[in-house]
């Protein structure tokens, strides 16, 4: 078994449609261990969060945060995802209510 630490993506400004950020690989399991959102804007902003099995689509059954409000210059941490399991193929992805308003970042362990 091989364990490795690892950022699930590089920093990100959040998009305003839900997109893929990071998918575990195949044959790894990813465990979330931080999962953080800045608001670099003059204005509050929501996030939110979706982990999604092979094939599946971002719905409120796929749902780990959904529109989480971010006061302007704050910065969030998802405890929902944390210590949460992706299985090979699944999919993390965010969206945000303002393009170019959050940034986020990941870090997690794999383990294959």
């Amino acid at each position: 078994m091989s364990i490795r630490l690892k950022r699930l993506f590089d920093p990100y400004q959040v998009a305003t449609s839900s997109g893929v950020k990071y998918t575990s690989p195949s044959s790894v399991r990813t465990r979330i261990d931080k999962l953080s959102f800045c608001n670099t804007s003059a204005s509050s902003c929501w996030v939110s969060v979706w982990i999604l099995p092979t094939g599946g689509s971002a719905a409120d059954s796929t749902a780990v945060t959904d529109e989480k409000a971010i006061a302007p210059g704050q910065t969030w941490v998802d405890t929902n995802a944390i210590g949460l399991v992706m299985e090979p193929g699944d999919e993390l992805h965010l969206k945000a209510q303002t393009a170019t308003a959050v940034t986020a970042h990941a870090s997690g362990t794999q383990v294959s």
